[in-house]
């Protein structure tokens, strides 16, 4: 295509202008000059003018519509639908008003982005401030898990932040961890960053360890006067939950075992690990096939700093998704993930499906994949959040197509809404083909916030990752941890 030409033209020119400033950011970042990936001329060195702008509307835009979100007590609700009232004008009907602490862990790690680095701006440190205030003061007067720390599953974002869902899920509590760790890491001498440390220096995820097979547990719930942690594990790598066992670990959180390298060892030989060999290269089979399994640990921790076997993944899952949506025939990549999407006979009440992504990438023990309601789900629905994340891993393939789809419509209903961003998603097959699902999930909007801040990046990382490598104890861990994880991907079929 006549801008794939255009574009990796313009990354040679830049990438030479852009020497100097690599060699700066080598001088202040000590792990950019072998990291994997780091020190990259991508997206960012490589763009056009005009593509880099547009990067920056859609991140405006973005942040604009995630300020819209917030809860009265300054949470942000899970999710809104968009109801249009005319060409240019539309209203914000909540769906869903509460929140999980997963949410919260993204919006504290966008405040974050806008309160250090090149994004810092007297008018964004302000709101970033004020927001991560707003948030910690939260979650210093909610109820928790006494025993361990740790947050429930669910809160209201009304004034009186009321417990929702008393469960306690393990990987919920390890995103925001990794956000609350982070907020400590880059502000430790401010009262933010102290008020994080402790909520933070809490937490505690012993309770989730199985000592007999080393893998981690993902709930627990109260019943019959006790709390009980259940039965199932995260035993599977293609799993976002594979974050508890690398930065868990290298985080020091399960702070009643012995943080030792055997313990990830035998976490390690009981996880299973599948490859899906596309014609496009070796890609991590998922539990559900769904993008955000693959790419939250790329967004929170930055594993292509420690994994050529992530890395490669990543890489490979961006080309399948364009190279698929090509085979297929539709008008957009194969990029899916659990969405919001909308019902025909009942299409402003939009239903979660977690069971929306690529068939061809779902887990051997993934037994749903045979029900044939639960199957026509699947592959149904194009998610530009899926996209975007995979987009930082290749943005000069990727980023150009966001703006042959931004005018995309079905009827008054806008793919993509200046003040607001992109909509949930597109249906692309089925009696809904073609529509566009006018919902916001704040989770999603958010990973396609923390997608462009990576991505406008120099160093093409978010900042949690980066904070990571920076501690030396936890980077030591952490390749530790991937080393390991390498060498059973390799061996994987």
């Amino acid at each position: 295509m006549l801008w794939g030409m255009q574009l990796a033209l313009l990354v040679s020119m830049s990438c030479l202008l852009k020497q100097f400033q690599i060699l700066i950011l080598i001088s202040l970042l000590p792990f950019m000059g072998h990291a994997q990936g780091a020190g990259r001329c991508e997206l960012v060195f490589g763009s056009s003018g005009a593509v880099e702008s547009e990067i920056q509307n859609f991140l405006d835009d973005t942040l604009k519509g995630f300020e819209k979100l917030r809860g009265e007590n300054g949470l942000v609700t899970d999710t809104v639908w968009i109801q249009a009232k005319g060409a240019h004008e539309f209203q914000i009907q909540t769906l869903n008003p509460d929140t999980s602490p997963t949410n919260i862990a993204v919006d504290l790690l966008i405040q974050a982005e806008l309160l250090s680095g090149s994004h810092k701006t007297s008018a964004n440190a302000v709101l970033a401030g004020k927001n991560i205030s707003k948030v910690l003061s939260v979650l210093e007067n909610v109820s928790f898990h006494q025993d361990t720390g740790l947050f429930f599953t669910r809160y209201s974002t009304d004034s009186q932040s009321r417990v929702k869902d008393a469960s306690v899920s393990s990987i919920d509590n390890l995103h925001l961890a990794i956000a609350l760790w982070t907020v400590k890491e880059n502000f430790p001498k401010s009262e933010l960053g102290i008020r994080a440390g402790r909520l933070f220096d809490r937490m505690n995820f012993s309770v989730y360890y199985e000592a007999s097979s080393g893998l981690i547990g993902g709930n627990l719930k109260y019943e019959d006067g006790h709390w009980k942690r259940e039965a199932y594990n995260f035993a599977n790598l293609g799993s976002e939950a594979r974050s508890l066992y690398g930065a868990g670990w290298a985080l020091g959180l399960f702070r009643g075992q012995k943080n030792e390298v055997g313990f990830v060892k035998k976490s390690l030989s009981s996880l299973k690990a599948e490859i899906y060999k596309s014609p496009e290269g070796r890609i991590l089979k998922l539990w559900d096939g769904s993008a955000f399994q693959l790419f939250f640990p790329k967004i929170f921790i930055s594993e292509e700093l420690y994994s050529p076997e992530f890395n490669s993944f990543y890489k490979s899952a961006g080309h399948y998704m364009v190279a698929e949506g090509q085979r297929r025939g539709l008008n957009v990549p194969a990029a899916h993930s659990a969405v919001r999407a909308a019902l025909a006979e009942n299409s402003h009440q939009p239903t979660y499906k977690d069971k929306a992504g690529n068939k061809k990438l779902v887990s051997s023990d993934n037994k749903d994949l045979i029900d044939i309601k639960l199957r026509k789900n699947w592959d149904s629905t194009f998610s530009p959040y899926a996209l975007m994340m995979a987009a930082t891993s290749n943005p000069k393939e990727l980023m150009p197509l966001f703006s042959e789809m931004k005018n995309f419509k079905s009827g008054e209903d806008l793919f993509y809404r200046p003040e607001m961003g992109w909509m949930e998603a597109l249906e692309v097959k089925g009696h809904g083909k073609g529509q566009v699902v006018p919902a916001q999930i704040s989770l999603n909007q958010g990973m396609i916030a923390l997608s462009l801040f990576q991505m406008q990046a120099p160093d093409g990382l978010s900042l949690s990752g980066r904070s990571m490598y920076k501690n030396k104890k936890v980077r030591n861990r952490l390749e530790e941890f991937y080393k390991m994880a390498d060498e059973k991907l390799v061996q994987a079929h």
